[in-house]
């Protein structure tokens, strides 16, 4: 525990990590489906606590009715508390700010001018809020992921800098060592926490303890059992589901862009239904993959090594585009659908097993 102040002194664009800090044993299973629906409900709030008039109980009301999962609630704890301290329910908003400090929050990120009726409150309790919440974490691996963290995106600088063969075989080597100690971690402890800024002093917080980014650059072979250790950590509440969702993408984004990308985790009942919750990372990976490039139009096909006879293929596709079109608002004229294989798929060794691609076109 006491290693988790030391200041980074390097600076990258990080994935943003919200709040999340429940605990692995004894959870409700969050499931990404469920997790997608309150993480768009955000936008009804963005604006609420800059209304010069704020029914205080109502605005508490639509969070607790709106959010079951506390890494979405723990967003408004401080606008709860600001709302209550404005009308002059002190008490109501020492609570809030507690709450806030219950999961995670570091108290150098409170504004002491702001909350200075209550501020002297806030002093007295936090030192025990914030030992009971660090005893449930595991930091011993903080040090090693930030010195990991460095030597990758220094490791990637080098190369854009001076892009020799020498050079990116240093990086691919550093990204070999870095995934190793990942699965190894995972393997005994499951898919490391990733803490945001507000977990530290804000004057010298730590910014590169980002396991995620070691698992995005990680070799597709280890990225594929990565995946889903981060999967059951967002599953637990341990980490966030924007870990496992970054990391499904980037399947997609680490291919150039006109090149045939395989479809690797879909997964079918014996009467060639797709079983959706096994396959909705997949799927909302696609969808966001579409998305964040502009893609309209694309084709799902067979790979080279799909095993399955064309009428067996075309019934699982069809499958596949009826949910992306009723369950992820995809355009139905945008999916092409082929039973025959691409053929200028690239067969790569260690690229694991898959039956479909997909293609832009």
């Amino acid at each position: 525990m006491n290693n988790r102040h030391h200041p980074s002194c390097i600076t990258i664009i990080l994935i943003a990590i919200t709040i999340c800090s429940c605990s692995s044993t004894n959870f409700e299973k969050i499931t990404l489906k469920d997790w997608l629906v309150e993480n768009e409900q955000i936008q009804e709030f963005t604006n609420f606590s800059n209304r010069d008039v704020v029914d205080c109980n109502v605005f508490e009301k639509e969070v607790l009715k709106s959010f079951k999962f506390e890494e979405f609630k723990s967003h408004y704890y401080l606008d709860l508390a600001r709302c209550f301290l404005e009308k002059g329910d002190l008490e109501k908003a020492k609570d809030y700010v507690l709450q806030s400090f219950r999961y995670g929050r570091n108290i150098s990120w409170i504004d002491k001018d702001e909350f200075k009726e209550i501020y002297p409150e806030l002093v007295s309790s936090y030192p025990d809020i914030e030992d009971k919440f660090w005893q449930k974490k595991d930091t011993s691996y903080f040090s090693e992921i930030e010195r990991m963290v460095y030597l990758d995106q220094s490791s990637i600088k080098t190369l854009i800098a001076d892009r020799t063969v020498k050079n990116r075989e240093k990086e691919l080597e550093i990204h070999r060592d870095n995934s190793k100690y990942l699965l190894e971690y995972s393997k005994v402890n499951g898919f490391p926490w990733s803490p945001g800024p507000v977990y530290f002093d804000k004057n010298r917080f730590r910014t590169t303890i980002s396991p995620d980014i070691l698992a995005v650059h990680a070799p597709i072979e280890d990225k594929i059992i990565i995946r889903e250790y981060a999967v059951k950590s967002a599953e637990s509440g341990n980490n966030s589901w924007t870990v496992p969702v970054a990391i499904g993408v980037t399947f997609f984004t680490q291919i150039p862009r006109h090149e045939v990308k395989p479809i690797r985790f879909l997964s079918f009942d014996k009467n060639n239904e797709l079983k959706l919750e096994e396959s909705y990372l997949q799927l909302y990976s696609i969808q966001k993959y579409l998305k964040d490039n502009n893609i309209t139009n694309f084709k799902i096909q067979p790979s080279k090594s799909n095993p399955l006879d064309k009428a067996v293929a075309q019934l699982q596709l069809n499958t596949v585009k009826t949910i992306l079109v009723k369950e992820f608002f995809l355009n139905e004229s945008s999916i092409k659908i082929s039973t025959e294989p691409n053929i200028d798929e690239k067969e790569v060794g260690n690229n694991g097993i898959y039956n479909y691609v997909l293609v832009d076109i």
